[in-house]
């Protein structure tokens, strides 16, 4: 994972944020407080040169973090957040109110997305404050998740929007529709559906304009 960091009014820096011999690609950051910025990214765990086939590739899939300290520069060693031989994918590090996490997505058997055999798992690791804390599934079904986007409103509550082909099915493309999990009080809420027509929803990104959600 490569960086290129804005000091002042100076040049750009070049740095490195992931020094391991590893293949991590997929990089998303967000900034923490005034000091800090969290980074989470998909990492191929293991050596799989001996492939024959891009889908031997998915299992060896895992979720990696990092924290940066933006007055230094300096990042910490990336830590394993999966280390578990199934397919974790599309990480988003989230922050909302005092909380700190990553949102991904998971699949047991290898599939990407999920289908009607073997669908798709969300899930959320808090970190609290010395690591991070095993993983919670915010939501899973039969069916196969195919964006994910984040936001956090005024009050410093969570909102997770979600296409999800729901038949499992990717012949079909009516059938994918939107779904939302969000906190109150910090606690992450029971999963609704946003969408329920028979046209495709999907490709959701959140924004909070003057701390008001937003879904487009």
């Amino acid at each position: 994972i490569g960086t290129a960091a804005l000091q002042g009014n100076g040049a750009w820096g070049l740095g490195s944020a992931s020094q391991v011999p590893s293949a991590d690609y997929c990089p998303r950051i967000i900034p923490v407080g005034t000091n800090l910025a969290l980074a989470s990214w998909v990492r191929i765990l293991d050596d799989v040169s001996g492939v024959t086939n891009p889908v031997e590739v998915l299992p060896y899939m895992e979720i990696a973090a990092a924290w940066l300290n933006r007055t230094t520069g300096r990042w910490t060693s990336p830590a394993q957040l999966t280390t578990n031989g199934v397919v974790d994918r599309d990480p988003h590090p989230v922050a909302f109110g005092s909380t700190v996490g990553v949102v991904w997505v998971q699949n047991a058997a290898g599939e990407v997305p999920g289908d009607s055999v073997n669908g798709d798992r969300l899930l959320f690791s808090k970190w609290n404050g010395t690591g991070w804390d095993a993983p919670q599934a915010l939501w899973s079904a039969a069916s196969g998740i195919m964006g994910v986007t984040f936001a956090a409103d005024g009050d410093g509550e969570a909102h997770v929007v979600f296409a999800v082909d729901v038949d499992g099915n990717l012949g079909t493309t009516a059938d994918r529709e939107l779904y939302e999990v969000f906190t109150a009080g910090g606690i992450w809420q029971p999963a609704r559906r946003l969408t329920n027509d028979q046209v495709e929803d999907t490709l959701p990104t959140l924004v909070a304009p003057n701390g008001v959600p937003v879904c487009v």
